[in-house]
């Protein structure tokens, strides 16, 4: 698929991968991609929805 090639492209030539879970790092390092680069940052979607649900 045209749109997978260019995600391997972008994530090869990236210098930082932010990633939703542990899986995706694990992925990433399959993939050939430096522990260096890649940086775990949480489901952000999710974080930001139990943060502003009290306030509903």
């Amino acid at each position: 698929m045209p749109e997978e090639i260019i995600r391997l492209m972008t994530d090869q030539i990236s210098g930082l991968l932010f990633t939703p879970s542990k899986d995706v790092d694990d992925n990433f390092v399959r993939e050939g991609i430096s522990n260096s680069k890649i940086h775990f940052v949480g489901n952000v979607m999710i974080d930001t929805l139990v943060r502003l649900l009290p306030k509903m």
